[in-house]
Order: C-alpha cells, then sequence, then structure tokens
C-alpha cells in the first residue's frame, strides 16, 4: 500500500501451484470488493504557553508527513488502527504520542514543551539560523543537512577553517553553553571563542575552550563554562571548527543556559462571564504583546525584581500595577466588559430598557445570546434567529447583562428589568 493510495486501490492474485515440480497450475485476479474506508488525523499544535506554532512538522509511523501550517497539520489516508507519531517544531521540545483511528476522523490539541534555556537552536528550521553568520572562506561543504550542521573539508590546507558566528547576545551572569557533535571518521577540532568580527571572524578571535570530535558518526555531548560574561559582551560568540580532508563533522543541539535561569510572567485576561479575551494589549519589560485566542500573554526569563504593567484595549488603558518578581508569576485579571460594543458594522440597540415584559433587539438577526444576573449566572441562552423579541417578565426585578455572540465578536449591554 503506498502513500498515494488507498485500500480501494489493492486487488488480489491468487496462485495455485505444484508442490513438487513448482509450475502454477492455475492463478486468478481476484478484485476486493470489501469497502477500505479511510480517515484523517487533524493537529492543532500550540507551545505549552498556548500560543500557536509556525512551521514544523507532524511525523506519523505508516502515515507520511504532514507540514504544519499556521499550527495545524492533517494527515490524510489511514485506515483504522493505532499509530505512533512525533511532532517537530523549530525551537521547541519534540514531542511523540500515538492515536487510534475507529471509524471516524479525529482531531487532536499538542502543546510542546518551550526549552527553559537562554538560547535553543536546534536546526530544525531549513537553512542556516537566522541571525548566525557563517565564514567559510575556501567554499567547502557546509550545510544544515536534515537538522544538523553538516561540514565537510575538502582541501588539504591546514589552515582551513569555518566558523559559525552565533546572534549578539548580553549577558548580565555566567552561563554554560552546550552542544552535541561527532564526526564521520578521524578526528574533527571544534574551538568555542569570541570574535569582535563576524564578518571575518579569524582578524578578532579569542579562544575560550577546545575540543577533539571523533567517533564514527557518534554524536558526543560538550560544554564550556563562562563565568565573566564581560568577554562575551565585547564580541560574538562562535564556533571555530577544522577537520581532516574528507571527514564529516556534525553540529547539533547549541543551548546557552545561565547560572540562575529568570522566571516566567504570565498574564490572563478574562470578560466578567469567565470568557477569555483574545487581542488585549498587555505592556511589560518595555514591551507590548497582544493576548493569544486562549487570553494569555507571556514573558520567560524575567529577572527577580520588581515591575509595572499596563493592559489596555483598543487603545485604552483598562489596568494598570506592580508585581514583584521571585518566582513565576501569573497575573489572572478579569474585566467588565459591559458597555463595550464590538460586533462589526452593526450598532446594537436593545429597547425598551428599562424593561418589564419584553425587550427587542434592533441591528442584528443572528448569533447567539446570552442573559446573566448580577452574579454572572446564565438565565436564558438563545439563539437570534431572526425573531429579535425576546419575553422577560417571568425574571426578577433588577440589573441583568445581554451578551451577544457573533461571529467571533461580541456585544454586552446592561439591561434593567422592572415590573
Amino acid at each position: 500500500l503506498f502513500r498515494s493510495e488507498t485500500g480501494n486501490d489493492l486487488s488480489l492474485v491468487v496462485f495455485v501451484q505444484d508442490h513438487t515440480s513448482k509450475d502454477v497450475k492455475q492463478s486468478e485476479m481476484v478484485e476486493i470488493s470489501h469497502p477500505f474506508i479511510d480517515y484523517k488525523a487533524g493537529f492543532n499544535v500550540y507551545d505549552e504557553d498556548f500560543n500557536p506554532v509556525e512551521g514544523g512538522k507532524v511525523s506519523v509511523d505508516l502515515g507520511g508527513i504532514a507540514y504544519i501550517f499556521d499550527s495545524k497539520a492533517t494527515a490524510s489516508k489511514l485506515l483504522p488502527g493505532t499509530y505512533t507519531y512525533e511532532v517537530f517544531v523549530p525551537g521547541l521540545f519534540p514531542y511523540s504520542g500515538e492515536f487510534t483511528i475507529t471509524n471516524a476522523d479525529i482531531q487532536q490539541d499538542i502543546f510542546l514543551e518551550i526549552p527553559p534555556f537562554f538560547h535553543y537552536e536546534d536546526f530544525e528550521r531549513a537553512g542556516f539560523p537566522k541571525g548566525w553568520t557563517i565564514y567559510n572562506p575556501l567554499g567547502d561543504y557546509l550545510a544544515n543537512y536534515m537538522g544538523r550542521i553538516v561540514y565537510q573539508k575538502t582541501n588539504n590546507d591546514e589552515n582551513d577553517f569555518v566558523f559559525l558566528v552565533l546572534p549578539k547576545f548580553v549577558f548580565d551572569q555566567g552561563f554554560v553553553l552546550s552542544f552535541r557533535a561527532g564526526d564521520s571518521y578521524g578526528r574533527s577540532q571544534l574551538i568555542v571563542g569570541v570574535t569582535g568580527n563576524p564578518d571575518n571572524p579569524g582578524d578578532s578571535f579569542t579562544e575560550i575552550s577546545s575540543y577533539e570530535i571523533y567517533g564514527l558518526d557518534y554524536m558526543h555531548s560538550f560544554g564550556a563554562r563562562l563565568d565573566n560574561p564581560a568577554i562575551v559582551n565585547e564580541g560574538f560568540l562562535c564556533f571555530k571548527i577544522s577537520s581532516a580532508n574528507g571527514n564529516y563533522f556534525y553540529l547539533d543541539n547549541v543551548v546557552i543556559i545561565e547560572n540562575q535561569p529568570g522566571f516566567k510572567v504570565q498574564f490572563k485576561v478574562t470578560d466578567h462571564f469567565g470568557e477569555v479575551l483574545p487581542d488585549v494589549e498587555i505592556s511589560f519589560k518595555g514591551e507590548s504583546m497582544p493576548t493569544n485566542s486562549f487570553g494569555l500573554a507571556t514573558w520567560r526569563d524575567c529577572d527577580p525584581a520588581e515591575y509595572s504593567y499596563v493592559i489596555s484595549y483598543k487603545g485604552t488603558g483598562i489596568e494598570n500595577g506592580t508585581i514583584n518578581v521571585d518566582d513565576d508569576v501569573l497575573v489572572d485579571f478579569a474585566w467588565n466588559t459591559t458597555g463595550i460594543n464590538d460586533i462589526s458594522g452593526n450598532k446594537v440597540h436593545i429597547y425598551p430598557n428599562p424593561a418589564a415584559d419584553h425587550f427587542i433587539i434592533e441591528g442584528l438577526t443572528a448569533g447567539r445570546l446570552r442573559i446573566m444576573d448580577i452574579e454572572g449566572r446564565v438565565v436564558r441562552d438563545l439563539k437570534l434567529a431572526g425573531a429579535n423579541r425576546f419575553q422577560i417578565k417571568d425574571l426578577k426585578e433588577g440589573v441583568y447583562f445581554v451578551r451577544i455572540d457573533y461571529e467571533g465578536l461580541t456585544s454586552v449591554t446592561k439591561l434593567v428589568k422592572t415590573r
């Protein structure tokens, strides 16, 4: 069964063979008439902060590779059974699991762990990483191949080196640089150092530590501790690599771990009905970020300190304050959205208001309508379907909120119920 086929493409050929002479006495083509029905497995892929991911792939055993676009991937032509899978997204830890197809398509959410590091490069994205500078003056083979850097020296020049220069980092504390490296045969040398000129790193290169790499395709783990960040802050961290002619050198999983990693600060914004609010702007640590579809905005690697923040909606500040960060922090903010009219293109009117027996909605003929009491309890949950006159005679006197949801937009209006 090929990837491009389904079970309905199969036929069965039956042979009758003489046991002694091995001659074929009879053969017949038999069509397989049972309807093989195939299904789909859908994946919604997020990081652990509930942010949708971009790029990556889902590899399904016996089901092929599904690429992730707009945080979604779909594996198709799957027959009933249990499948194992792995999810790879650049910059996030891989995830593996399994699912079972019975008699229907399935959909599942996948959350990938964010590496708790200052810097993490797994080379899963095609090409060289963004912000890295590659210096290869003699044009040796140097490429990102199948998720790791591969270097092959193609000459006998003893002074032939290649440099991989990392992006500019500024450290306020010591750290450990770790990586995995190996080669195909012979020996390679990797030197960790600092350069002041990423475009010609050999002119101003200062060695920090040196490693002999060997092992017949076996990847070794290495690490270098740098307790004086001022040396690195004056230039760029880089790898200087040399090898034997024809040898293949491999580099993968470059990680920088600070001696005292920072904390995570997360903001969660909901309305007074307890539903999450996306696209609320959070200003924190000198930058702004909108809440995602789960109502969350997250900052990582925050140093211990007191910080101020501002929460805004459509350019208007709705909350501000300070938080003391000495551990991971969740700021859970519930915003009373009463009076907000967000339904695009329609000014929604509710009248009469106050009302005794009924009210009428003008400006919208479709959507979901909920009436909430002052405690946030739902007392009516209805659909707008043309008829926009709603009876409330049996409700007690008091203040209510009428919420209308339509195509992802919301209108909330205060309604006063009288006798």
